[in-house]
């Protein structure tokens, strides 16, 4: 039972796939999957290593200086932790439906330069035939 006591719908075989080449992802930034699993929280560790390193060095500074000095590094620092903050993000998944159709065309477009290079090689290899011939 799916919706407070009404019974699951029936989905056809052909509705389940298009409702998965509609709604799964596939990661489109052409590194291998596992090496996106380890490096988006290595990334966000980084950022984050790099906020915290920031606002140490800047409180060491503060035991030498002014009160003014004082107030413009905070602002400052509260500035560059926002900034910080909001500068790195992934870049959305693309759906299945469109992932395969751009490798389908890649693969096309690869056959028809590979192709292509064996039609101009043939005949360049027939002219060379006909100028080596007396």
């Amino acid at each position: 039972m799916s919706k407070k006591g009404h019974p699951p719908v029936q989905k056809t075989p052909q509705e389940k796939k298009r409702l998965s080449l509609l709604k799964d992802r596939r990661n489109n930034y052409g590194e291998n999957d596992k090496a996106s699993r380890k490096w988006i929280p290595l990334r966000k560790a980084m950022e984050n290593r790099d906020d915290r390193r920031k606002v140490g060095q800047a409180l060491g500074q503060v035991q030498n200086l002014n009160e003014e000095d004082v107030d413009v590094l905070e602002s400052t620092i509260r500035q560059d932790i926002n900034r910080i903050a909001n500068a790195w993000t992934k870049s959305p998944d693309i759906p299945l439906g469109e992932h395969i159709a751009n490798q389908q065309e890649a693969i096309g477009n690869r056959g028809k330069a590979a192709r292509r290079f064996k039609q101009e090689a043939f005949k360049d290899l027939i002219e060379l035939t006909k100028t080596s011939k007396p």
